[in-house]
């Protein structure tokens, strides 16, 4: 491995112990119940994880918004948002499979679940959300 990956996966191992250990990070409390197994909880959990997947593209995003001038940089959060909120359906998918799931008695495991996905995106989704 090259000395540059070798710095960069340590760099970013460090901001995670830094933000793991901070006063309101979500696992420092250890606290799965910060996530509301609710329609809104559902969608803002897929829209996360969007932000997570596509972690190269809202870096770029974050360092653009930053650059430029004010309301420029508030359009490209706006154009953002946009494009990530035309795949929130599938936050209302998630909300609607977990309504089901009360009354088919799988929505305790299915929010358990979403509960510690959330748990896991949320230390990735603090650091892409630096200039926020």
């Amino acid at each position: 491995m090259s000395a540059y990956w070798t710095k960069m996966i340590t760099h970013v191992m460090f901001c995670c112990v830094v933000l793991c250990s901070s006063e309101d990070s979500r696992l420092a409390a250890g606290n799965l119940e910060d996530f509301k197994c609710t329609m809104d909880g559902y969608v803002e959990l897929t829209l996360e994880v969007y932000n997570v997947a596509l972690f190269g593209l809202a870096l770029l995003k974050e360092t653009y918004a930053a650059v430029l001038p004010k309301s420029l940089g508030k359009s490209v959060n706006y154009a953002w948002d946009g494009i990530l909120g035309a795949g929130g359906w599938v936050g209302y998918l998630m909300a609607a499979a977990y309504y089901f799931g009360l009354e088919f008695g799988y929505a305790e495991y299915l929010c358990l679940g979403s509960q510690y996905v959330s748990l896991a995106v949320g230390v990735f989704y603090q650091l892409l959300a630096f200039a926020e």
